[in-house]
């Protein structure tokens, strides 16, 4: 903004031009509205407003008042100008850097920890466990898409305590403390839970993919015998026409076995786990089959063998099965798949909320 744009912009602000008229100013420019000669002389100051100023500046100076910028002529009253203040944003946003950065340097500094003392041990004890929960909250979020997952959580609870003073201690007059002094030693995992909530429901239209709609778990058979459990319904049929497990590596047949015939044209599943297959020739179906699904008294007892498999173990107890919508278990949706039961948003902001702890730790720890 050159010279005479800002002088008619500061000019408008504080009421000295009206609008719709216009003046020449001593250097011949001409401006709108009449024109305060005394402010044209403060903003483009010669040589005898020079003199003014200073014999103003050192009478409000002896009287230790605040300098008011006034043009004094002769026969005239002197005419304080209204102060203006321009306010630069584009400097005052390239200063934040350098503001931040003098903040930062005024935080008091920390005090670190010093190695093989308890409070250390303390101190590393936790960063490792919470560089475990930062593991289950990745891992959950890596599994936001795949079929069936079920999220996990760390359960964290306080470690042991050093009892210095036990609570209720006689005095000597024979009165009872009412407290005692007990050092906690930190934090430890108490244990990990499988959030076997349902999961939302994709419609596919295969007909070999079936959900399964409450509690319960498919049953397939590993290739060393055992029997092991999965709720992605996901299947396929191998050479032989038998329904299996869809997987590139291993062909986990579903338990009690299935075999499609080679013509069939339909398969059904039925909510109740009924397989039928229409054949040619035929106006009716055929049933080939039952699904039945397993439950367990203890599901959070189940062992995780990866690739959507649980196993059995003394802790989730031995399974129960029967077919679907039977003695509360789950029913059967076909060409439907359930999705992953991570909460994106949720693990988001547990992984802000655990990793703040443990840069906090780390920082007490010297540790980058």
């Amino acid at each position: 903004m050159n010279r005479s744009r800002l002088l008619l912009c500061v000019f408008t602000l504080c009421g000295l031009i009206a609008p719709g008229c216009s003046q020449e100013t001593d250097s011949g420019q001409k401006l709108p509205g009449p024109v305060d000669k005394d402010a044209i002389q403060y903003f483009a100051p010669g040589p005898e407003f020079k003199r003014e100023r200073e014999a103003a500046a050192k009478k409000e100076a002896s009287e230790q008042q605040p300098l008011k910028p006034a043009a004094e002529q002769p026969g005239e009253e002197s005419r304080v100008l209204p102060s203006v203040c321009i306010f630069d944003v584009d400097a005052a946003r390239q200063s934040e850097p350098e503001m931040l950065t003098a903040a930062r340097q005024r935080e008091p500094e920390i005090l670190t920890v010093a190695p093989d003392s308890e409070t250390y041990n303390i101190l590393a004890q936790a960063a490792g466990a919470y560089r475990t929960k930062l593991s289950v909250i990745a891992n959950n979020l890596a599994n936001t898409q795949t079929i069936a997952f079920k999220s996990s959580r760390v359960l964290l609870e306080s470690a042991s305590y050093r009892h210095e003073q036990q609570p209720g201690t006689q005095d000597s007059v024979g009165e009872y403390a009412p407290v005692g002094i007990s050092v906690g030693l930190g934090v430890r995992i108490a244990g990990m839970k499988t959030d076997f909530c349902q999961g939302a429901f994709e419609v596919t239209g295969s007909e070999l993919d079936v959900a399964i709609v409450g509690q319960g778990f498919f049953q397939v058979s590993d290739s060393s015998g055992d029997v092991l459990y999965t709720r992605a319904g996901t299947f396929s049929k191998n050479a032989n026409g038998a329904m299996v497990m869809a997987s590139a590596s291993v062909g986990r047949l579903l338990e009690p076995p299935i075999t499609i015939p080679v013509d069939a044209t339909q398969l059904t599943i039925s909510s109740d786990g009924i397989a039928s297959v229409l054949q040619p020739g035929s106006q009716t179906m055929t049933q080939v089959g039952q699904i039945q699904l397993a439950t367990f008294v203890n599901p959070q007892g189940l062992l995780k063998r990866g690739e959507n498999l649980y196993a059995e173990t003394d802790a989730s107890g031995s399974p129960t099965t029967g077919n679907p919508g039977q003695d509360a278990m789950g029913t059967l949706r076909q060409g439907t798949l359930e999705a992953s039961n991570v909460q994106p948003e949720h693990e988001h902001a547990e992984w802000n909320r655990t990793a703040a702890t443990l840069k906090r730790i780390n920082r007490l720890l010297q540790v980058e």
